[in-house]
């Protein structure tokens, strides 16, 4: 019996609810639109341009051009064959510096990268958030990503951050070898004056030897013939040294290898929401308000009003 009237309590509760629901079905449709219209609202404020993303990567060795064999002269006249070199893991910092970025937007207008107007910049910066470069200093290899709305875009755009990246560094590898072969080249003349020296020198001690009709000291004579051959080693050495690197400044481009070409991407990176999930959540949003409106806060109300 007591089963009987729990179960018809029951009954009478859930129709008691679906009447007020139907009694303020107003309210609740016109609380759910609102939220619908706050989240078509929202979808097109938040919306975002698909972004593609297109990589490459170069195997940059720059860093053997060093490890080329030879004798290592480091007296009064040679070289210490130790040169500067760009470490890898500056490669991202430069590839965000303003020169590097005026050279990759070829920005004609801009001709000291130093003295930028508000309008170039405005050019230059933005692009920066673009694109990223990391480095595997282990194998030597740079790896290039950019991101841009349409997929050619992103291919082109990680293809021109290549070139232009090893024309930065053969460039700067250039002015490096040039420097070497100058002052290689001075060192080649120091030389060459001290082998006349040398030269004059025994000229001048046979000739004593011939008209004085004796022998020349002996310790005299050996010193001066070991310091005239020491200085044509030597000359010859820094020679080849200058013919290979006349030739390393000729083939630069040969330290810089791709080894994964730039791919036009098919799909993009990032997967925007569609507005029938802001529609779903924020018409879910709508349904707990108006259920609020309607049936909790009266019940909220009437125990408040039972208590006072």
């Amino acid at each position: 019996m007591k089963q009987n009237m729990s179960t018809q309590l029951q009954m009478n509760n859930l129709t008691n609810l679906i009447s007020v629901l139907v009694q303020k079905k107003k309210i609740i449709f016109f609380t759910i639109g609102i939220f619908i219209i706050i989240g078509i609202g929202t979808f097109f404020k938040m919306k975002t341009p698909p972004s593609y993303s297109a990589q490459c990567s170069t195997l940059v060795l720059f860093n053997n051009i060093n490890n080329d064999k030879g004798v290592v002269i480091q007296n009064n006249f040679g070289l210490d064959k130790k040169e500067n070199i760009l470490p890898l893991r500056l490669y991202p910092q430069i590839a965000q510096s303003i020169p590097f970025l005026v050279q990759l937007i070829d920005s004609n207008s801009i001709t000291d990268s130093t003295l930028l107007r508000s309008e170039e910049l405005e050019n230059i910066i933005p692009i920066k958030n673009n694109f990223k470069i990391s480095v595997d200093e282990a194998n030597q290899t740079v790896f290039i990503e950019a991101n841009m709305p349409t997929p050619i875009e992103a291919a082109r755009l990680a293809l021109k951050i290549q070139q232009t990246l090893c024309n930065y560094l053969i460039n700067w590898y250039s002015k490096q070898q040039e420097l070497a072969i100058v002052l290689l080249q001075n060192n080649i003349n120091e030389v060459l004056e001290k082998i006349i020296q040398k030269q004059q020198e025994l000229q001048k001690l046979n000739f004593t030897k011939a008209k004085k009709q004796h022998s020349v000291s002996t310790p005299d004579l050996i010193r001066l013939e070991t310091e005239y051959q020491t200085l044509i080693t030597l000359n010859t050495t820094l020679t080849k040294q200058l013919q290979q690197k006349k030739l390393t400044q000729q083939n630069l481009s040969t330290y810089i290898t791709t080894i994964d070409p730039v791919i036009i991407p098919n799909s993009p990176t990032n997967s925007p929401r569609s507005i029938i999930f802001y529609i779903a959540v924020f018409g879910l949003l709508g349904i707990l308000v108006s259920l609020y409106i309607v049936i909790i806060h009266p019940i909220i109300n009437s125990w408040s009003n039972k208590n006072d």
